[in-house]
């Protein structure tokens, strides 16, 4: 069995629900489905889970602080 990698000291959190993730971006929730549904912001699904890299979120925020 593979061993999963273990996050970094200080931040724990590897990815964000679609609720940790909208309230981050600061959209909607509506919205926040939508991009991920037509595929603008990838996801994770486990089951009924979706998640959302947290990497990937930091990225977005971080391009948008540059603008």
């Amino acid at each position: 069995m593979k061993r999963l990698i273990k996050p970094m000291e200080g931040d724990p959190k590897l990815t964000y629900t679609v609720t940790e993730m909208y309230k981050r971006l600061g959209i909607c929730r509506a919205l926040a489905y939508r991009l991920i549904s037509d595929g603008s912001i990838p996801c994770i699904r486990l089951g009924k889970k979706i998640l959302i890299s947290k990497s990937y979120i930091d990225g977005v925020l971080e391009n948008q602080t540059k603008m």
